[in-house]
């Protein structure tokens, strides 16, 4: 459970981090560039252990690909379809792992557990504010919520599949991958990356690593069912109390309730 927490402390910091970066930084794909340039050195500092499993490498590849294409379809989404059903199904992919962990996995909720799940997933829904009504677009929203399940799910995956002391070398190859991939995206949209975006890539991607390596430990000893939505939820939680405190951002009454039963849910989710 310590994993968890430590997860959930390093994904709101890379949430902070990115919420300082915004009037900061020209471009955006440079930012997140040399953010995975971090995460693959510090993989790499803690990397004891290779393999030249063809397997392996190939599945850390894909989920470098997951990484960024979950990033991009946010962006793409967000101009599209709107920050708040952009946000509110990127929150709502942690469906992805949950469900795939029951069917492949035979990880089965008490009723308990399975009630804080319904209610963290409610929660979601109802934190965003409503706005004004739009042609939404579904198909990126729903492949963007496929994309980023499955980066979670791939954790899940290599946990059962895979030697855990290669976990390092799991998350160097993925980073790797991305920064490969994110470079590509560089050259094609002509961007760069500036000071601004290396200073910023620092912050985000110490935080990013971390958030990874933990809950990819975190899975060792807790159910991946109740792993990612208490991991989720409660990341929401943190980062709203925390913009609360640090930015000034004000909480609505909706916003409050909401945060009550998200704290409900995490009970409900951590009882046996």
């Amino acid at each position: 459970m310590l994993c968890l927490v430590l997860a959930i402390f390093s994904s709101t910091m890379v949430s902070i981090a990115m919420r300082l970066s915004e009037t900061k930084i020209k471009y955006p794909m440079g930012l997140l560039g040399s953010n995975y340039l971090v995460c693959s050195v510090i993989a790499l500092v803690y990397c004891r252990m290779f393999s030249n499993d063809a397997v392996l490498i190939g599945f850390s590849a894909v989920n470098g690909f997951l990484y960024l294409a979950g990033f991009v379809l946010m962006q793409w989404n967000i101009h599209h379809n709107g920050v708040v059903m952009s946000s509110t199904f990127m929150k709502l992919g942690l469906l992805v792992p949950i469900i795939a962990s029951m069917i492949f996995f035979s990880e089965v909720p008490t009723l308990t557990q399975m009630a804080g799940l319904c209610l963290a997933l409610i929660s979601i829904v109802l934190l965003k504010e409503k706005q004004a009504s739009q042609k939404l677009i579904m198909g990126p929203l729903i492949f963007m919520l496929i994309c980023g399940g499955m980066t979670d799910f791939t954790s899940k995956i290599f946990e059962q599949q895979f030697l855990s002391e290669l976990k390092d070398m799991f998350l160097l190859l993925t980073f790797f991958s991305a920064m490969v991939f994110c470079c590509l995206l560089l050259m094609i949209k002509k961007q760069r990356i500036g000071k601004n975006e290396l200073l910023y890539g620092i912050f985000v991607g110490i935080p990013n690593y971390f958030s990874a390596r933990f809950l990819l430990m975190a899975l060792t000893s807790v159910d991946a069912i109740i792993a990612y939505p208490t991991y989720s939820v409660a990341t929401i939680l943190v980062v709203t109390v925390l913009g609360r405190i640090l930015f000034q951002e004000k909480l609505s009454s909706r916003q409050i309730k909401v945060m009550t039963m998200i704290l409900a849910s995490l009970i409900l989710l951590n009882l046996s």
